[in-house]
């Protein structure tokens, strides 16, 4: 199986994410993070913030949105009326809007890899919260 540095997701609560849907509440302590594709071509990085604290398989429920770089475009800082997805057991619930700050973003072998808050208000969410992404060994990649 593949290691826990491939997979940043532990059981040890990386992040905050919480409020209401117009599904309902959510909570999601766990976080994690990628490229977003498998061809690590530079498009992207994806950040999740999920209730399922297993280290590896998808999550069943999450909150994500990916955030498009280009070479010139760095990934800290903040992002506007970035879509947001919601899913729920395993499939895509709905989307919104929302503001994710990104306040760190490293290749080196620290942890956290990533950090960021998001905010998600209007079209019945009313979601905030943070995400401290451990280090995992994708985060080497020399596009990011």
């Amino acid at each position: 199986p593949p290691s826990p540095r491939q997979h940043p997701r532990g059981v040890a609560p990386t992040s905050d994410v919480a409020g209401t849907t117009p599904l309902g509440p959510i909570s999601f302590p766990y976080a994690w993070a990628g490229l977003g594709n498998t061809s690590k071509a530079c498009f992207g990085v994806a950040l999740h913030a999920t209730d399922a604290p297993a280290l590896f398989g998808p999550p069943t429920r999450s909150l994500w949105v990916w955030l498009p770089r280009e070479s010139t475009e760095p990934i800290v800082g903040v992002h506007t009326n970035v879509t947001v997805y919601l899913e729920l057991d395993g499939a895509m619930a709905m989307t919104s809007t929302g503001v994710v700050e990104v306040t760190a973003y490293t290749r080196s072998m620290v942890s956290p890899a990533v950090e960021a808050t998001f905010a998600v208000e209007g079209d019945g969410f009313s979601v905030h919260g943070t995400i401290a992404v451990p280090y995992c060994d994708v985060f080497r990649d020399p596009c990011i």
